[in-house]
């Protein structure tokens, strides 16, 4: 059946889809730059995310804060902006930046814990314990790790509990065995607690396959200081200030060890 109204109606709506799609809501090129203050067309995003990463790459770092910087103000929850710029300001070596940033991060990451422990080291860097103290807890309380266990055992360690950190060592132990500066943190507060007999132990098999590791050598010449062991500690601690002849803690233990040898005639 033929109705008039329906033969007079559909070229109206067919004129009026066309006009709308043609006025109302044009087309937008999308690489073309948008009109807003910030906002960031796809493709340019991905042209200056690109050109930073292969500034880092050439590790023209300061040249690759501009185009990051750029990415981050016009999307500033995206956290793969924030965590290349994050990564720019360590290197650049502006801590409280750096920080800042790996907060931003723990905040909009997906994974937050994938900032961790960068946030804590930025906070150490700034030399600001109880801040770097408080973000390894975080960590530690988002992903129970053998990463996060170990640098908040060690942020334990440097305010005096050794006990404490001895604990967060040994279930770091428990998921990495071989984990390195596990095992020495372990030995070093073993030392601490009147366990150094075990700590030389464990340290002097670490030494076995890593012979030049400092960390470790530091760890044996204080465990067998405390054995009475002084002619092996001074060894240990010789090597150890050849291998990191800045670091200060070996001419301590040596001293300490020259102190005792002559006590012990």
């Amino acid at each position: 059946m033929d109705i008039p109204s329906v033969r007079f109606l559909l070229p109206c709506l067919i004129l009026y889809l066309f006009y709308w799609s043609l006025w109302l809501n044009p087309y937008v090129d999308e690489g073309a730059d948008a009109d807003a203050e910030n906002h960031l067309s796809s493709a340019k995003a991905q042209r200056l995310l690109a050109r930073g990463r292969q500034l880092m790459q050439e590790q023209r770092y300061e040249d690759a804060l501009k185009p990051t910087l750029e990415l981050y103000k016009a999307y500033p929850e995206n956290s793969i902006y924030i965590d290349q710029l994050a990564r720019i300001y360590n290197k650049l070596e502006r801590w409280k930046d750096e920080a800042a940033m790996w907060e931003q991060y723990l905040v909009y990451a997906p994974i937050p814990s994938d900032g961790c422990p960068q946030i804590g080291l930025a906070y150490r860097r700034m030399e600001q314990e109880d801040q770097a103290y408080k973000a390894f807890e975080r960590c530690l309380a988002l992903e129970e790790n053998s990463d996060n266990l170990m640098f908040m055992g060690h942020a334990l360690e440097r305010k005096g509990k050794y006990k404490e950190a001895d604990d967060l060592y040994g279930k770091a132990l428990k998921r990495s065995p071989g984990y390195p500066d596990v095992i020495i943190g372990k030995a070093r507060c073993e030392t601490r607690l009147g366990k150094a007999a075990v700590a030389k132990e464990r340290v002097l098999k670490l030494l076995e396959t890593r012979a030049d590791n400092a960390d470790a050598l530091l760890a044996a010449g204080m465990a067998c200081i405390r054995t009475g062991d002084y002619k092996a500690a001074r060894e240990y601690l010789l090597r150890g200030k050849r291998v990191r002849p800045q670091d200060k803690d070996f001419r301590v233990m040596l001293a300490r060890t020259a102190r005792q040898s002559v006590l012990v005639r």
